[in-house]
């Protein structure tokens, strides 16, 4: 008894793997863990639909996570074989591209639509709500919230074809603006362009809402790393009221500013307690500051088991997108235009996701804070 006790304890240990719904479908029972190894595994009779969709989710994750290590690792180990001319030619080649994605980027509608978007879609799944035409004679500011430890919907209704971005808002085409940081990361930054991502500098923004015509749609995440740190289950809050960049921009070039609310994004992942002022968040804030990177520490569920891991739980995602703020060109705005167009847009967001909680939180009663 004792021994395979223990040799059900080092398997869920060692697997990667929370969410104690997540892979139940009809006809199919949870399998019955004594409480000793406290594991709640998985269903073995789970659909192909199901798996695929596991795999999805999985392929999203780790292109986050490991992607960049590991092709760093492959280029590091060619150098010491026969093959090492092919490291060469790929640092010949990130010098030659590096300012790629600071110039629009290079989006690959093959890989946008890859199956295993869908699959990804359809793991939690995701719903793309559209509220209000968007008419493809104008550009729009996509502001998105809240980050979320990742921004799974976001990421899947911007960078990928799986919601049929082009068939809900035709002639639109969209951009998920992110850190220029994450383009430094060899492999990550090729398939994350391809996705269409590109990154959220100043001057790229101004190419992409003058240069490169009209019925451009710019998805910003304008939390940042530093909301990614106030991800809780119980609560949302948004880094929101010093940031007025975006603001700016619109003004500047007359795009329309666009609210845009994920309801669930915060509930996929669970993040280790980091209050303010604790050890843990001294640390994160630091890093982040010299970094611009947030080392969020979190759990999810894995693939064979539901206590922990690196996988979203399965929770509905709905990707709110609510009407357009109509902004006007002007070149020269002053602080006093920049603010009376960020409290129009606080107001905005307010009532989009007021008027949709009902329908599409969990729960409803989650307060909504922005500082």
């Amino acid at each position: 008894q004792r021994h395979r006790w223990l040799c059900g304890y080092v398997i869920s240990v060692c697997l990667p793997v929370p969410s104690r719904m997540d892979d139940k479908v009809e006809g199919s029972k949870p399998v019955e863990v004594k409480p000793a190894a406290r594991v709640q595994w998985a269903p073995i009779k789970i659909p192909l639909y199901r798996r695929l969709q596991t795999l999805g989710a999985l392929t999203w994750i780790s292109i986050f996570l490991f992607l960049g290590p590991a092709t760093i690792l492959f280029f590091a180990v060619l150098l010491i074989t026969e093959y090492y001319f092919i490291s060469w030619l790929y640092l010949a080649y990130l010098v030659y591209d590096w300012n790629t994605p600071v110039s629009g980027g290079r989006r690959n509608e093959w890989i946008r639509s890859w199956s295993v978007w869908r699959w990804f879609r359809d793991y939690f799944p995701i719903t793309m709500i559209k509220t209000a035409e968007l008419p493809a004679d104008n550009n729009y500011i996509f502001v998105c919230h809240p980050h979320g430890v990742l921004p799974a919907a976001a990421f899947a209704c911007l960078s990928t074809n799986a919601l049929d971005f082009y068939g809900t808002f035709p002639g639109l085409k969209p951009f998920l603006l992110t850190l220029r940081e994450n383009y430094y990361v060899p492999g990550f930054r090729e398939i994350f362009m391809a996705s269409g991502a590109t990154a959220a500098t100043s001057d790229n923004i101004d190419s992409l809402l003058s240069r490169q015509g009209k019925g451009n749609v710019l998805g910003l995440i304008v939390g940042g790393a530093q909301e990614a740190l106030n991800t809780r289950e119980d609560e949302i809050e948004l880094i929101l009221k010093n940031r007025k960049g975006f603001i700016k921009k619109a003004l500047v070039h007359g795009a329309h500013l666009v609210p845009v609310f994920t309801f669930g994004e915060n509930e996929i992942y669970t993040q280790i307690p980091n209050p303010k002022g604790s050890w843990l968040r001294t640390i994160q804030d630091s890093f982040q500051h010299y970094f611009g990177l947030a080392p969020v520490l979190f759990l999810g569920r894995g693939v064979f088991q539901y206590n922990f891991g690196i996988l979203p739980k399965r929770k509905y995602l709905y990707f709110v997108v609510g009407e357009p703020i109509q902004v006007e060109v002007n070149p020269n705005p002053t602080h006093e235009d920049v603010d009376l167009l960020h409290a129009e847009y606080t107001k905005q967001l307010m009532e989009l996701y007021e008027n949709n909680k009902m329908k599409y939180s969990r729960n409803p009663n989650i307060p909504l804070i922005i500082t």
